[in-house]
């Protein structure tokens, strides 16, 4: 077995074990602490010693528990949390100094512990800090601010564990129960006692039958008081339970005392006073010696009874319930101010943060317009170097295409130093190892770099050129368009570490739209190129029309026909003198909750989804020699003169089942993960009053059945 999970093996014994008897949980304890020493497991051996302080606190052992519990949050500030959580370690030591009555001391580890808790939104040990503290606020009778903590937790009741829920339960009847209302605080007991048998808790049992002993001595029943006390110190002793015992023995001798039972009083302080033996307890010394006081002044004794008040007084003196809740207040006062400061800063950092980010957008969005003015790469790089330059620290600028073919990559703008070197510096192989631009490319991965001290993650050496100086701060960002690596931008600084979140967000808006730019400026290059070699030959002059007529016939995001030469189809179809008995076959597409997708996603992707789709609606069409049409924004029309109803309806399905298996994530829809179309389907037998409008609004009215019955639909009408 790997030692690692020998270990928790122990640890998950221990804790089992842990509410059926303490002497042996610490026999696992022990053997998991003697494994971690023998492997040198340090790190694991702090959440051991966390444990076995646990359970020494239990035993009554408190000094060695707190002795454990400061060391490791010495540990924790000088080394990091490890497997014990600063929470868990707030916690312990809020117990401690809760237990010794230091409630003051108590509470500000607890609000410490609670301040962590938050900003990790771990609900359960908030749960136990707001129940640590409600107990705090229960001692000193501050019922009403101990039950606010308790509603604050029940809140989140079926978030918690049964054990959390169990605790709760019992501070709740405690509360109710010195409040007087008994009735409500049994039902929190029977509920309490459910998951104290379900996870073997006997320590909860115990405790729960002392407050039903309260109970029943409030309503003045001490017979049944008696029972309930007698039961829960009998089982606290089966547990070698050292904390809670003497609650127990307090209630019981209080009983006692009342009905004057003066002799068993006496005994029962004595037999606490053995119990209490070796463990280190102020408060029950003071409580049982207050007993010892009012035993002796009820027989007459009247010395003895004053030396033991004497005892009493000297020692009660620190924990004057007074004294202690201006402390309280003090305390809560600190934390509200520090927590006040916090939010302060945050609502700073929060406002700088918009500010920022309003103007990298005007950057951006700046640079954008300028990339989308032109055609011409060139004109388009220059204009993006001019507002770079002012926007961040800019030493080199360049911008490279990769020829996948060839397997080179080749500088079409590279500027350093305030020289422009345009196209003439070398290519660059693609398997070079001396070159960020080819490991960025290669690897499908940016670069930035802010120290070239780090630069052996990505080079073995580095060609300087055409400067022999050297950048210290490089990013070199990929232009991808549809999954395709074009080329990389680059931008550099002669100073360290010089590209801040701001910087960096202005490139990271930039770069989409440039890749865009890059992929129309190399189709528009070379048809270009392509149309000027057509243009050496007449006969070749219609090829030539040809392309710049489909150009204008075609959108530009999708390669779809567009709504222009929908209407041009339209206008031939209803040209023709009698089109009655002719068959025309629609399909109509819509993308389902597109404005929810762009809501989230933005129009980029929303571009983005609808360049996919339609490229997708393309694909299919062309197959089977159909017409398609990007209809508006986010709808396509397909458009069929031969098709029979079913070979119709199967199209409409392959449409919408292709869309949907391109996966494109949309978090707003209801009904998929990814994004979907629905799709109406009509067949119409043209006459000779039929036009363009009576066409869309009936295959219209079937897209809507779709959008009607759910999304994600084909309906014919």
């Amino acid at each position: 077995m790997d030692i690692l999970k020998k270990v928790d093996s122990k640890i998950e014994k221990f804790k089992q074990m842990k509410y059926e008897n303490i002497d042996y949980a610490l026999i696992y304890i022990n053997d998991a602490m003697k494994i971690c020493k023998d492997n040198k497991l340090e790190d694991k051996l702090q959440e051991c010693r966390y444990h076995y302080g646990a359970a020494l606190f239990d035993k009554g052992k408190w000094q060695e528990s707190l002795n454990i519990s400061m060391n490791i949050r010495r540990q924790i500030d000088e080394k990091g949390e490890k497997y014990v959580s600063k929470i868990q370690n707030n916690l312990t030591l809020g117990i401690y100094y809760f237990s010794t009555g230091n409630y003051e001391i108590s509470l500000e580890y607890y609000l410490e512990g609670l301040e962590e808790a938050e900003k990790k939104n771990d609900i359960e040990n908030m749960a136990k800090l707001k129940t640590n503290i409600s107990e705090i606020y229960r001692m000193l009778k501050e019922y009403e601010k101990s039950k606010e903590y308790l509603d604050e937790i029940l809140i989140y009741e079926k978030s918690l564990t049964n054990q959390s829920l169990g605790v709760i339960y019992t501070n709740y009847a405690e509360i109710l129960t010195e409040i007087g209302d008994s009735t409500s605080a049994l039902n929190f007991l029977g509920k309490s006692d459910d998951i104290s048998r379900e996870i073997n808790d006997k320590v909860g049992i115990a405790y729960n039958d002392m407050i039903r002993g309260r109970i029943y001595c409030k309503k003045k029943d001490y017979i049944n008081a008696e029972k309930y006390f007698l039961r829960s110190i009998d089982l606290f002793n089966k547990v070698k339970d050292g904390v809670y015992i003497f609650e127990a023995y307090d209630n019981y001798i209080e009983l006692l005392i009342i009905n004057n039972r003066l002799d068993e009083a006496e005994s029962i302080i004595k037999e606490a006073y053995r119990v209490l033996d070796g463990k280190e307890s102020i408060i029950t010394e003071i409580k049982l010696e207050k007993y010892l006081a009012i035993i002796n002044y009820k027989r007459g004794n009247y010395k003895i009874a004053v030396d033991k008040y004497i005892s009493y007084d000297k020692i009660y003196d620190t924990y004057d319930d007074h004294v202690l809740k201006m402390r309280l207040m003090a305390v809560e006062t600190k934390f509200d101010i520090i927590k006040a400061q916090k939010e302060r800063k945050r609502v700073e950092r929060y406002n700088k943060e918009l500010e920022e980010k309003h103007d990298v957008f005007l950057i951006a969005t700046e640079i954008i317009r300028e990339i989308n003015s032109s055609l011409n790469l060139k004109d388009v790089v220059a204009k993006v170097h001019h507002h770079l330059k002012i926007a961040i620290p800019l030493d080199v600028f360049g911008l490279a295409l990769y020829n996948k073919e060839k397997g080179k990559i080749t500088y079409k703008e590279y500027v350093e130093g305030g020289k422009r070197y345009g196209d003439r510096l070398k290519p660059i192989d693609i398997n070079s190892r001396k070159n960020f631009t080819a490991y960025a490319i290669r690897n499908n991965k940016d670069i930035h770099l802010r120290t070239m001290d780090d630069k052996s993650k990505y080079v073995e050496d580095i060609i300087i050129e055409p400067f022999n100086k050297i950048s210290e701060t490089v990013i070199f960002k990929r232009l991808v368009f549809e999954g395709e690596i074009l080329g990389v931008l680059t931008v550099q600084s002669y100073e360290k570490d010089i590209y801040d979140r701001r910087h960096t967000a202005i490139i990271d808006l930039i770069t989409p739209y440039l890749a865009i730019a890059v992929n129309n400026s190399i189709k528009s290059h070379n048809l270009e190129k392509e149309i000027k070699e057509r243009e050496k030959a007449e006969e070749k002059l219609k090829e030539k029309n040809d392309i710049l007529r489909e150009i204008s016939n075609t959108d530009n995001l999708t390669t779809l026909h567009n709504r222009h030469y929908l209407n041009k189809i339209m206008d031939n179809l209803f040209g023709i003198e009698n089109i009655k008995g002719k068959n025309i076959n629609l399909i109509m597409v819509d993308i389902d909750f597109f404005k929810e997708y762009n809501d989230t996603y933005g129009h980029i992707a929303g571009d983005e989804a609808i360049s996919k789709i339609g490229r997708k609606i393309k694909e299919i069409c062309e197959k089977n020699c159909i017409d398609a049409f990007r209809y508006g924004g986010d709808e396509f029309l397909i458009i069929d003169y031969d098709y029979s109803l079913n070979e119709l309806r199967a199209l409409g399905e392959k449409v919408n089942r292709e869309v949907e298996n391109l996966k494109i994530n949309n978090l707003k829809s209801p009904i998929s993960d990814y994004i979907t179309v629905s799709i109406g389907i009509t067949q119409v037998e043209l006459e000779n009053e039929c036009n363009q409008d009576k066409l869309i609004k009936k295959v219209d009215n079937a897209l809507y059945e779709s959008k009607r019955i759910g999304k994600n639909k084909v309906t014919f009408l």
